[in-house]
């Protein structure tokens, strides 16, 4: 059996071959696999929030149709200005079961005899049952009102339905109408000017 030395310059391409073999290796195993790892992770995580926001819209549209198709059941009592301490009773009374919340108040105004009064709410549901108790109540408060620009989030961006959710946040806002017949002062009250297009229901709104 015959056997040579390499000479350097053998070794040396030798080498050269055996470091270019050990990247084409590392490049097309462990590189591009894990590169395509991380690519699919991240198409996936893309797509469970979709599916996430997909879900939340189409509940929140789904909850906003039974409040309009309800809205014609009840209308409240439009109480003479200034109801404001009843109304305060109501909703307290309403918002006792969630686990927390807070109202933000705006300036009454009136129009022609109307008056509004804009109320924001926000609260804490532990369960979708909850939150749709309390909306509900909000409907069937005993003053009229209107109920628009309902907001629903899950505080876990891991639950793909509020309807499983045990960590609910919900924004509204809440219009009470009063009367100034009957009203013994419109103190307080801002003057609205007429609009164009008062009388059309603001997208999203639904009145008792």
């Amino acid at each position: 059996m015959m056997s040579r030395k390499f000479t350097l310059r053998e070794k040396v391409l030798l080498l050269v071959c055996a470091v270019i073999l050990l990247g084409l290796f590392y490049y097309r195993v462990v590189w591009m696999e894990t590169a395509e790892t991380i690519t699919a992770s991240n198409t996936s995580s893309i797509q469970d929030e979709i599916m996430i926001q997909e879900a939340m819209s189409q509940k929140k549209t789904q909850m906003e149709d039974e409040l309009k198709t309800n809205s014609a059941n009840t209308l409240g009592e439009i109480a003479p200005y200034n109801n404001i301490s009843n109304e305060m009773n109501e909703l307290s009374a309403i918002l006792q079961s969630a686990d927390s919340y807070e109202l933000s108040f705006s300036e009454a105004t009136l129009e022609g005899t109307t008056v509004r009064r804009n109320i924001d709410v926000t609260y804490h549901a532990s369960s979708f049952q909850n939150l749709m108790k309390i909306l509900q109540s909000l409907h069937d408060c005993k003053y009229r009102c209107m109920i628009g620009n309902v907001n629903i989030q899950t505080a876990s961006a891991q639950s793909a339905s509020i309807q499983k959710s045990s960590d609910l946040n919900v924004s509204l806002t809440i219009t009470f109408y009063e009367t100034t017949y009957n009203s013994g002062s419109t103190a307080g009250l801002a003057q609205q000017e007429p609009d164009a297009s008062a009388g059309t229901q603001t997208e999203g709104e639904t009145a008792k």
